[in-house]
């Protein structure tokens, strides 16, 4: 790695340890500098503000979700879906201050915001693909009405992804991965049919995870 390159290594790393312990808000850039050992101006060479930073940080976020939800394109089965799951809680234990600072970083960073809206549209489609495809293999019920997959689909995301906000809101913690792969799994489990029963039954038991 070039010097250049490893310096901004060492800013984003630097970034990211302050906003998850601190939160992002009551991180300023003299406190990132510090961490990084770096004057502030040295640092404007690489990343002109704070926004720059963040920006920098989402790429990273975005780039790991995707990798993680190629999953769900190829053949989702329920192993599958679990390992997903797994994944996604870990990305967000190495993000969490974007789960807990989400509404606030959508508020001040409007080029963040048109972004993360595009990319939710995207994950979506990602879980709505899932759930045809568990459809047409019989393990989940067909849908009673038009929008049933496409609603399906949303309360899924938005079970994973704010769950870390959830738990921060009602003073719960947020490093059991059990209660977050329960609270997931919990909105595909009405669709199952007695096929995916007894799949989602050779899945290792939700309470010993």
């Amino acid at each position: 790695m070039n010097p250049k390159a490893e310096i901004k290594r060492i800013i984003l790393q630097s970034a990211l340890t302050l906003f998850n312990k601190n939160g992002f808000v009551n991180v300023r850039l003299q406190h990132i500098a510090d961490q990084a050992k770096i004057s502030v101006g040295h640092m404007a060479y690489h990343y002109k503000n704070k926004e720059g930073i963040l920006s920098a940080i989402y790429q990273q976020l975005t780039e790991r979700q995707r990798i993680h939800l190629a999953e769900f394109r190829v053949v989702p089965l329920f192993e599958d879906i679990d390992r997903q799951i797994k994944s996604s809680f870990e990305l967000q234990q190495d993000f969490i201050f974007f789960y807990q600072d989400m509404l606030e970083i959508m508020r001040g960073f409007p080029s963040i915001r048109t972004i993360h809206q595009q990319q939710i549209i995207w994950h979506v489609l990602q879980i709505q693909t899932m759930i045809d495809f568990n459809i047409a293999r019989g393990v989940f019920l067909p849908l009673s009405f038009p929008d049933q997959g496409k609603n399906t689909a949303s309360h899924y995301w938005a079970a994973s992804e704010f769950w870390c906000y959830r738990q921060s809101v009602t003073g719960q913690p947020l490093t059991t991965f059990s209660d977050f792969r329960k609270s997931v799994w919990s909105v595909l489990v009405p669709l199952f049919t007695h096929v995916g029963i007894v799949e989602f039954n050779q899945l290792p038991l939700l309470d010993t995870r």
